[in-house]
């Protein structure tokens, strides 16, 4: 693990290439505060679950996944409910953590999971990089998975699945 940590340090404070372009300026197309609080893994009946997420830095955009990996974009409706050509979901207030999830003429309750997040950032030669740490409920990993992404004007801090499944499983 210290490797792996050695080697986020050493990325994070590397000299940028005399060469290297200006970076893009990141986008003021982040997730709404008022959906923030949707995000993550909701437990479903027999075993199920579903993960919320945002939807490539849109600032109203969700997605799901669900527990066989089918997913999908969640656009939201006039009564506030999240449809996709394959489900609805009608979230309860943050505080309730809920959801009720339709699909196939059928509704089922969905329970959100309580995990511990962090925003932190690293600043280096000007350069701020932004980062979340998701944790399990009990703030204790079983082990540590770091994610490093490409550039892009996009940061997936909010999009992310993998984030919000290896809290759930522990990790």
């Amino acid at each position: 693990m210290l490797n792996v940590l050695s080697l986020v340090v050493a990325l994070a404070t590397a000299q940028p290439a005399a060469t290297a372009a200006p970076l893009d300026a990141i986008p003021k197309t982040r997730l709404d505060a008022s959906l923030r609080c949707l995000l993550g893994v909701y437990t479903l009946p027999k075993g199920e679950k579903v993960i919320i997420t945002g939807t490539d830095g849109q600032p109203r955009g969700l997605q799901y996944t669900l527990g066989n990996g089918q997913f999908g974009n969640l656009r939201e409706d006039s009564s506030g409910s999240f449809s996709s050509e394959a489900l609805t979901i009608d979230f309860a207030p943050c505080s309730v953590g809920t959801m009720k999830l339709s699909k196939d003429k059928s509704t089922v309750d969905g329970v959100r999971i309580r995990l511990i997040e962090k925003t932190t950032s690293i600043t280096s030669e000007g350069i701020r990089l932004h980062g979340k740490l998701v944790l399990p409920a009990n703030g204790r990993a079983k082990s540590a998975a770091v994610w490093i992404e490409g550039s892009n004007n996009n940061p997936s801090t909010d999009d992310a699945v993998w984030q919000y499944e290896l809290a759930s499983r522990g990790v």
